[in-house]
């Protein structure tokens, strides 16, 4: 936080520093921030595609999901963004937290 006030200011006392595009791009601190808000919140909580061809994927088919699993031409496949970006495997127990940091 400290760097975008040293940027920009406060809106008490702004600093004279326009807000351009490349100026935004340099404040890596609102990046963090920006980046932590679209995982929590991403801006599709679901994808959703047909397979084109035949394929196989290598893991999911079983109940412990370590075996492989086919996907047949035309199948709908779905990702849950949202479930996605808050699994505790991928981004630790805090993974309900806000955390800018952990974009670094």
């Amino acid at each position: 936080m400290t760097k975008v006030l040293a940027m920009f200011g406060t809106e008490a006392e702004p600093k004279p520093v326009p807000m351009t595009w490349d100026n935004l791009r340099a404040c890596s601190t609102l990046q963090h921030a920006m980046s932590e808000v679209l995982r929590r919140y991403p801006l599709l909580p679901l994808l959703s595609r047909n397979a084109l061809e035949d394929t196989v994927l290598p893991r999911g088919g079983s109940p412990d999901g370590s075996e492989p699993i086919a996907i047949p031409k035309g199948t709908p496949v779905t990702c849950c963004l949202y479930l996605m970006h808050r699994r505790e495997q991928e981004w630790g127990p805090d993974a309900d937290v806000f955390n800018p940091e952990r974009c670094k």
